[in-house]
C-alpha cells in the first residue's frame, strides 16, 4: 500500500470543518485483478470501522470516492487507486 498525493483544505460553509483527499495505491503481482480489488475492500471496509475520532477531532464524514483496478500493460502488476474523502471538525 502506497500512501500518495494528500491535500487539506477548510469548508468555511461548513463551521470550520476541514476537507481531507488522500490517494492510496495497492500494488499487485499476483496474475489477475482479485488481489488488488481484495486489497481495496479491505481498505473500505476498515475505513467503516474507524474511530469517530481523536483527541479534539470528530469524522464528520469518511468514505471512498472512488476506486480504480487496472492491470499494468508492461508486467505482472495490477493497481488498485483509492481517493478516500474525509471530513474532520474541531471538538
Amino acid at each position: 500500500l502506497l500512501i500518495g498525493r494528500s491535500e487539506s483544505r477548510s469548508l468555511p460553509a461548513e463551521g470550520g470543518a476541514i476537507e481531507h483527499l488522500l490517494t492510496l495505491t495497492v500494488v499487485s503481482r499476483f496474475q489477475g485483478a482479485e488481489e488488488a480489488k481484495a486489497a481495496a475492500a479491505a481498505i473500505r471496509s476498515r475505513l467503516g470501522d474507524a474511530p469517530p475520532g481523536a483527541d479534539g477531532i470528530r469524522i464528520a464524514s469518511l468514505g471512498v470516492r472512488f476506486t480504480d483496478v487496472w492491470r499494468s500493460p508492461t508486467g505482472p502488476r495490477t493497481y488498485a487507486v483509492m481517493r478516500v474523502r474525509a471530513v474532520t471538525e474541531e471538538i
